[in-house]
């Protein structure tokens, strides 16, 4: 059976962005109490991670999940992750 036709569809898109010297060093100083609000595109957050759940070593920066999906910002090769199952 396919996924999809089971899950449901997913999307993800990647970014890789040049970034100043400064900007790369921001995003490697990240931490949960940065990100305020508790809503991300309408779902609420359920995690603020910037350690890895599987073995706790640092994400280099920041990812924000909620149940529907997630977005990512790190260094060192600047990155913005997003990853969703909910339909655009």
């Amino acid at each position: 059976m396919k996924l999809e036709a089971r899950f449901g569809s997913t999307y993800y898109v990647r970014l890789d962005t040049p970034v100043t010297l400064d900007e790369k060093s921001a995003l490697g100083k990240l931490v949960p109490e940065d990100v305020s609000d508790s809503l991300l595109a309408g779902d609420p957050i359920t995690a603020r991670l910037t350690r890895a759940p599987g073995n706790d070593a640092p994400i280099g920066g920041l990812k924000v999940v909620t149940s529907g999906g997630w977005f990512a910002a790190r260094h060192p090769a600047p990155k913005i992750f997003t990853s969703s199952m909910l339909k655009a």
